[in-house]
């Protein structure tokens, strides 16, 4: 990609900015999947259970812009635009979803259960949140 180049979505940059143009010389963090959903152009680093990932999405920022972890149907979501979201991720030289990954959601319908997304298949299930699980953040802007 040339700098300076239009893109089909728009890019989170880590001070925070927001901008269909690319610019290699600011870190791009999320890409628009959909009117004001951002994505996370990668995964937290490490699995983790449901609690730490919480954490995560509460302290991961970009500018003003706070992240968190998504819910059930943006999962859902996710699973039918994987392909999507993995090409955009290469253009970036960033890893594709885990294809045999559980992706935690936030939803909880019990205090110890958390939903979880089976990326491979697009099940939704629930699992401990002691359990460990793949990481992607949203933001909403």
């Amino acid at each position: 990609m040339e700098k300076n180049e239009k893109l089909e979505f728009r890019l989170l940059y880590a001070d925070g900015s927001v901008s269909d143009i690319w610019d290699p010389d600011k870190q791009a963090k999320m890409f628009e999947l959909k009117k004001n959903l951002f994505v996370s152009l990668t995964d937290a680093p490490n699995k983790t259970n449901w609690h730490n990932a919480m954490k995560l999405g509460q302290t991961e920022k970009y500018g003003s812009t706070h992240c968190r972890i998504p819910t059930s149907d943006e999962l859902r979501e996710f699973h039918q635009k994987e392909q999507q979201i993995n090409d955009i991720r290469q253009k970036f030289g960033c890893p594709p979803l885990t294809a045999n990954g559980y992706y935690w959601s936030s939803a909880t319908p019990k205090p110890w259960l958390a939903e979880v997304l089976y990326l491979k298949t697009g099940w939704i299930g629930r699992d401990g949140k002691m359990g460990y699980g793949s990481v992607l953040f949203v933001a909403d802007i």
